[in-house]
């Protein structure tokens, strides 16, 4: 079972608990239950048909009537995620190769310098507002546990990052299965790394903690032919 469908039932489970709940309380507690019961069954389903676009996220910032049905799951994941972060202490950042880093949810304040592009992961959560009015900025949905919903906006997104001369900082919320994930491609997409395995090696030298899941890796697999990569110099010449 992948994490996303483990993710899946345990909200599926609260869901039920809340409305179960929901029918044996009074008001209004009964109406708070119930909008708990809602906000985790969506999100259930959206991790079994990942969908990271129902929690209302749009150019790095949640739009808050998008949000709202969510909000008590949101508010809940927030508060676990934030205590998984302080018990684990690991670094919020890593660079993993000259100009790639890999990263948890940042704030301007803990960009490394002279980051061109900052690539936001996280469907859940809003990017601080100096982070996301950044030029480079650029926003690509996963959910906790998942890959993206399609690999043509990801293959586009590496296009942009091509140039091994500009520097980017790939960020999900822990930085241990989503950004090492994308940030894999990058290595490969700008030639640093023979294939995904050695991409991987490469990022698990500087941020030993990284766990990818099944999905993570079934989601490299599928999309590793499909990544340009640069055509060697002596190749060029050659011609």
């Amino acid at each position: 079972m992948t994490k996303p469908q483990k993710l899946a039932v345990g909200i599926g489970a609260a869901s039920l608990l809340s409305a179960v709940l929901g029918g044996l309380s009074p008001s209004p507690a009964a109406w708070f239950l119930g909008w708990t019961s809602v906000s985790c069954a969506l999100s259930a389903a959206a991790y079994v048909a990942n969908r990271p676009g129902i929690y209302g996220k749009r150019g790095g910032l949640l739009v808050w009537w998008r949000a709202l049905p969510t909000a008590i799951f949101l508010g809940a994941f927030r508060i676990a995620c934030a205590l998984m972060r302080r018990a684990r202490r690991h670094p919020i950042t890593s660079e993993v190769a000259p100009g790639v880093w890999v990263a948890g949810r940042v704030d301007s304040s803990q960009l490394p310098e002279g980051v061109d592009f900052v690539i936001d992961l996280v469907a859940e959560f809003p990017e601080p507002r100096t982070v996301r009015n950044r030029t480079g900025y650029r926003f690509l949905p996963v959910l906790d546990g998942g890959v993206p919903r399609q690999e043509a906006p990801v293959l586009a997104l590496l296009d942009e990052l091509a140039d091994p001369h500009t520097t980017v900082l790939v960020h999900c919320d822990s930085g241990m299965g989503r950004a090492p994930t994308f940030a894999a491609l990058v290595l490969l997409r700008r030639g640093l790394a023979n294939d995904v395995d050695d991409a991987l090696a490469m990022i698990e030298r500087a941020r030993p903690f990284i766990h990818l899941g099944s999905a993570d890796r079934a989601f490299l697999a599928g999309i590793e032919p499909k990544v340009h990569r640069p055509i060697p110099e002596r190749t060029i010449a050659a011609v």
